[in-house]
């Protein structure tokens, strides 16, 4: 898509009209918007766009390496991961197919 990312106020627009959210959120107001929340709006706002949610504990996570890697080469989108209070995105991952060590 041409168009630019959606401002929160957006993002908040469209998760109100989604009815996903609890009765006190609306547009302008301050509470979390979490991953779960920006794959809805993202899947809403671009067609075909396929968001899918992987749980892991810390220790399973070096595990999704190689699924990671190959979702990067096929995709070369970002990758959100999330936990209790934070959310990263991952660009990219280091990893050495010829022996397996990221």
């Amino acid at each position: 898509t041409d168009a630019g990312p959606p401002t929160i106020r957006e993002v908040q627009a469209r998760l109100t009209a989604m009815e996903v959210m609890d009765a006190d959120f609306r547009p302008g107001c301050a509470q979390w918007i979490g991953s779960q929340e920006v794959a809805w709006v993202l899947g809403a706002l671009v067609p075909g766009l396929e968001c899918r949610m992987l749980f892991a504990q810390g220790a399973a996570v070096p595990s999704l390496v190689r699924d990671l890697h190959e979702h990067f080469e096929q995709e070369g989108t970002p990758v959100v991961v999330c936990g209790a209070n934070l959310a990263l995105t991952l660009l990219g991952v280091a990893w050495d197919p010829a022996t397996g060590k990221s």
